[in-house]
């Protein structure tokens, strides 16, 4: 697995120009190699799985972050393949879920 570092950089001091006075610096992240990001919030509608295919097409495996937006319940990553990823939580339940997908 390869991975993605990202660099601050002052935008005001990318080109080279040298007023009298200095402007206050407004930062932005530079990644070292492109990356593809992807997110979206899941319904589990009464059950305890819940599986969300990928807008992109990806190579290999991405790397996949789960979050409930409900306290009280545990989600884990069942599987995940080129094509999609299959959440399971703890418990039935209606609640709500958010992933984030990411690759190189």
């Amino acid at each position: 697995m390869a991975a993605v570092t990202f660099k601050k950089i002052d935008l005001n001091r990318y080109a080279k120009a040298y007023p009298f006075l200095r402007r206050q610096p407004k930062y932005s992240l530079q990644a070292s190699s492109p990356v593809v990001l992807e997110s979206s919030v899941l319904d589990f509608e009464g059950s305890d799985e819940v599986t969300y295919t990928f807008l992109n097409d990806y190579s290999s495996a991405p790397t996949v972050v789960a979050t409930s937006l409900n306290d009280s319940i545990n989600v884990f990553i069942k599987s995940v393949t080129t094509a999609q990823v299959t959440i399971g939580a703890s418990v039935e339940n209606s609640g709500q879920v958010s992933i984030f997908v990411v690759s190189e």
